[in-house]
């Protein structure tokens, strides 16, 4: 992608999901260094996000059964 693509998604992605806008905002001015660290930041947080999701769909079926 280009800077100016990038730049474009960024401004697409802050309309949709104001509440992230602050961990986007710079994403196209990192270096090599700070991307990496950004990447694997994300993968754990997807993760995590995975894990939360699945113990509240757990809680809710648990207490539908109850």
């Amino acid at each position: 992608m280009t800077k100016v693509e990038i730049k474009a998604k960024i401004t697409e992605f802050k309309t949709k999901h104001p509440k992230f806008a602050a961990e986007v905002e710079d994403i196209s001015n990192l270096d090599l260094n700070e991307t990496v660290k950004g990447y694997l930041w994300c993968e754990v947080l997807q993760k995590l996000s995975k894990f939360h999701a699945k113990n509240l769909v757990e809680e809710k079926v648990a207490a539908a059964t109850q």
